[in-house]
């Protein structure tokens, strides 16, 4: 009977595919975003890869920075933060990447690629295969590395087509207060993470690759974790002047001057990437923005509307959100659908109550009567 209980025990024991974890880990909640069970249901957003990169190279030129090194930065405190929750994947431990099994698989489900040891001598270098992105996989790894060898790194990271990422480590004996949770500046209506069945159907076009990185209807995806936004934001604020290129039509009421530009320049990027999609969005009737906002916002995390009115009689209408990933990714990703579905301009106006937050978005030009 022994014997039998342990061959039982080994079948529960074998370790589930890279694809059951990342289906088991990432759920749709209830209130519009995803949650990751594995981080103790930390929410996170899915992108496209190259719209990710598409949205970073548009706030740089918005803001008329260069931000990689604050996205890196960001990675690595968010990163640390997210290992100090633990939670059912392992942490690095030691000093070869080939050994930390949970860190692949961490790395995997959210499409971030490879790691693998290039050298440890007098030099520490690493590298990422199929990165998606150079700040964000370069934060993440000096994260890992020091979780692995205990010890605090400075890092540095170069790119090249055909060779992947390459991040040099050098110990750093500075002391560095340990990552926290980033807090929000706004108030949510909804903070349930109930899980719905249609997650499901997120991923009916998956595909995974052995790669480190996955698909949907062949696109590659990312999962990015909200609080690496909002650590990336906070890093990029003391330095914000005005807004360089495309539009300012946004009114974040409520918002200082610097946090203003920063959600400008965040939901003038996703709105410009979602407009160029194409996407065709047909408004007959009011309550038809539910089934866009599901659609368009849902199933990438991003929130939940739960009322829309119209405002005026020129395709003014004013939505309650009831969670959001960010509002500036929601706002700018709503103002794509209304512009796709009118054909004109439209501006922007957030305002926080005490009920949550309510969206209103209006022609930006009068309508002739």
């Amino acid at each position: 009977m022994a014997d039998h209980m342990g061959f039982f025990d080994f079948i529960k024991s074998k370790p589930k595919s890279s694809k059951d974890i990342l289906l088991n880990r990432w759920k749709i909640t209830s209130n519009g975003t995803y949650a990751d069970r594995y981080r103790q249901d930390e929410i996170a957003w899915r992108v496209f890869a190259n719209s990710f990169e598409i949205w970073f190279q548009g706030i740089e030129q918005r803001t008329g920075q260069s931000l990689g090194r604050r996205l890196a930065h960001a990675s690595a405190e968010s990163e640390e933060f997210l290992l100090s929750i633990g939670g059912v994947l392992a942490k690095p431990r030691g000093r070869v990447p080939s050994n930390w099994i949970g860190a692949s698989k961490d790395w995997s489900s959210r499409g971030l690629g490879k790691i693998q040891l290039l050298e440890d001598d007098d030099e520490i270098r690493l590298i990422v295969n199929n990165h998606p992105n150079g700040p964000l996989c370069a934060g993440s790894l000096a994260a890992n590395w020091e979780c692995g060898t205990g010890q605090r790194h400075r890092f540095r990271w170069s790119e090249s087509v055909g060779q992947g990422l390459v991040v040099d480590l050098t110990l750093d004996d500075v002391i560095i207060p340990k990552g926290k949770k980033s807090e929000l500046i706004w108030r949510d209506l909804s903070t349930s993470t109930i899980i719905t069945e249609e997650g499901q159907d997120a991923f009916a076009d998956l595909e995974f690759l052995d790669s480190g990185y996955w698909t949907i209807m062949g696109r590659r995806s990312l999962f990015i974790h909200r609080d690496l936004l909002l650590k990336f934001e906070e890093y990029c604020l003391p330095y914000l002047d005005e807004i360089h290129e495309g539009r300012s039509d946004y009114t974040w009421n409520g918002l200082d001057e610097d946090r203003a530009l920063w959600w400008t320049a965040m939901a003038d990027s996703i709105r410009e990437i979602f407009y160029s999609a194409g996407h065709h969005i047909f408004v007959s009737k009011t309550e038809d923005w539910l089934r866009i906002a599901h659609r368009h916002l849902s199933h990438d995390g991003l929130g939940k509307i739960s009322s829309v009115s119209m405002s005026d009689n020129n395709g003014g209408v004013e939505f309650t959100i009831d969670n959001t990933l960010h509002p500036a990714l929601l706002s700018g990703t709503l103002l794509g659908c209304w512009e796709r579905a009118y054909g004109r301009r439209g501006k922007v106006i957030l305002n926080q109550q005490s009920s949550g937050l309510k969206l209103k978005i209006l022609s930006l030009n009068e309508i002739a009567e």
